[in-house]
């Protein structure tokens, strides 16, 4: 894995501050892996077999982020709001492919005694090739209040758009201008419990 990132805050005011975040990471793996397939039979303990596969998978991740936070009193009671915006790309490049032909018989109740040698990659094995990815992104509003000492309330509006691609395929989703809306009430009975 490798990311680089960079992050910037400024300060505006007093009580303001605009932040932007970005950055990218690269997760490269490969493995290898054997399980157990198959129904037993309770009479004759057969009908298991091995099962076997390499997977190599190759993900770039791009992300950004810029929020607006700060505070400001309304009638002497303190109020808080944050306005951001979100944004995440994302592509894997990954192949997987059954090692076995034919699988081999397991007897589930004795595993131990028979070898297995591993098997070979084939040779027209392709590691890593186009899959798909996501990108999606999002802005949002959420504004935190005090009503008086020990009641809160939160209110927010998240607005989101996702899209689905899948090149091996051919063919993608999407969603666009998803509302999420939420709201909370908190009440603090002592510094150390709040019901909500």
């Amino acid at each position: 894995m490798r990311e680089v990132f960079a992050r910037v805050e400024q300060q505006l005011g007093e009580r303001w501050k605009l932040k932007l975040n970005v950055g990218q990471q690269w997760v490269d793996y490969w493995y290898k892996q054997g399980n157990v397939q198959g129904g037993v039979s309770p009479a004759s303990g057969a009908g298991a077999a091995l099962a076997a596969s390499r997977t190599d998978v190759s993900n770039i991740t791009k992300l950004a982020d810029i929020t607006l936070d700060g505070s400001f009193e309304v009638f002497g009671l303190q109020q808080e709001f944050v306005l951001g915006w979100n944004w995440q790309d994302m592509f894997s490049d990954g192949t997987g492919k059954s090692l076995y032909t034919t699988q081999p018989p397991v007897d589930v109740f004795d595993f131990g005694s028979r070898d297995f040698a591993e098997p070979a990659t084939p040779a027209d094995y392709v590691p890593l090739l186009p899959y798909g990815g996501q990108r999606q992104s999002g802005t949002y509003a959420t504004l935190r209040s005090e009503w008086f000492e020990g009641l809160h309330s939160a209110i927010g509006l998240r607005n989101s758009n996702f899209k689905n691609l899948f090149t091996a395929r051919n063919f993608y989703t999407q969603e666009k201008n998803v509302r999420t809306p939420y709201a909370g009430l908190s009440y603090d009975i002592t510094q150390a419990m709040t019901t909500y």
